[in-house]
């Protein structure tokens, strides 16, 4: 669980992961941004709400949807410029 966990706690898990993956499968489900972009696959899950039913739904991003999918887990729905910026930092990374 990354409840609680720093960016710089969070930077020494995404690259602890990181180093495991090239060994193992690895699945993890964050919201830390620094974990969410060392990864090779990027799925986003959801839920709706229709008729009082709850739907999931998993769907890969890539390209500048992962960019932007790690700029809103930096804060916010709508990314600012420094935070679509940030996020290409730390998929370069």
């Amino acid at each position: 669980m990354d409840v609680g966990v720093g960016a710089d706690l969070g930077e020494m898990i995404a690259e602890r992961l990181h180093r495991l993956a090239a060994s193992y499968q690895i699945v993890c489900i964050t919201h830390m941004p620094q974990i969410a972009a060392k990864a090779e696959r990027h799925l986003v899950a959801g839920k709706t709400t229709v008729k009082g039913r709850t739907f999931t739904e998993v769907s890969p991003v890539s390209g500048e949807e992962r960019v932007t999918e790690i700029a809103r887990m930096l804060g916010g729905r709508e990314g600012s410029e420094k935070r679509l910026a940030l996020a290409r930092e730390l998929l370069r990374r």
